[in-house]
């Protein structure tokens, strides 16, 4: 960075590409101010390539800012407007913000620009999911699956809209599905367990779920679903064990909210 300031001096001020350099190191070792900064001043001096608009997008939904960084993911669409890459991240932004019209519209230009991007069908299957339009998003997923029919993550979505829609049975065939293409697939195991505790297996569920932990044994919700179990089948001191490794204090144990949770 030292080298690039040095360079600046000698150039002058009208040195955009060297501003934005400088700005993009600054946004890998985590300044995202200095970073603006300098990607602002490239900006200034005419310099006008996309990577700019796009680095200065990033910095802005890095910290948060998501109307600045909405804004410059578009500049970099209008110059880059094939990109379905760009599209997928300006749907990601939408989400975030809870536009979620906007958001799948964003991942359509994608998958329409590239009909093979998985991330963008799971992308607008998990946007129709939080929209409650589960069967939309199972036919999403179906059209991921017709050209990748190999795909677990697919059949996880397909479980978790089943499971939502109440359906649990075709969700548990969902899930093995997944678990046929990824046997170490937590989400499809923890999924499995859910449903076997909804149809009232618990001993099934609770061996499925500690399954999935194995896999993942960092993720929060999976012990609390695990402590939900115990507790459906009595066992407090487990329900409390599996509660205290999710970091919940014990005394939730007695709260009837996360009884009645699954």
């Amino acid at each position: 960075r030292e080298y690039k300031k040095a360079l600046l001096n000698e150039k002058g001020s009208d040195s955009g590409d060297v501003y934005m350099l400088i700005g993009i190191e600054y946004k890998d070792i985590g300044d995202y101010d200095n970073a603006i900064i300098y990607l602002k001043k490239a900006l200034e001096t005419g310099f006008d390539d996309r990577e700019l608009f796009y680095q200065l997008a990033l910095c802005y939904s890095i910290i948060g800012e998501l109307e600045e960084s909405l804004n410059y993911y578009k500049k970099y669409i209008n110059n880059d407007v094939l990109n379905s890459f760009a599209w997928y991240e300006l749907g990601l932004l939408y989400m975030r913000q809870g536009n979620y019209d906007m958001a799948i519209e964003s991942f359509d230009y994608a998958i329409l620009l590239d009909n093979k991007f998985e991330d963008a069908y799971i992308e607008k299957a998990n946007t129709l999911m939080l929209k409650k339009d589960y069967s939309g998003s199972i036919s999403v997923i179906d059209c991921l699956l017709e050209i990748e029919n190999n795909n677990a993550v697919g059949y996880v979505y397909k479980g978790m809209c089943s499971e939502k829609m109440g359906n649990y049975i075709r969700a548990i065939c969902y899930y093995n599905e997944a678990l046929k293409i990824d046997m170490y697939s937590s989400e499809a195991l923890v999924g499995l367990g859910v449903c076997y505790g909804y149809l009232g297996d618990y001993e099934n569920a609770i061996l499925t779920v500690k399954r999935g932990i194995k896999y993942d044994n960092i993720n929060t919700d999976y012990w609390i679903i695990l402590g939900n179990l115990y507790l459906k089948q009595g066992n407090y001191r487990k329900a409390r064990l599996a509660y205290k490794k999710s970091g919940i204090c014990k005394e939730l144990v007695d709260n009837s909210a996360i009884i009645d949770s699954i």
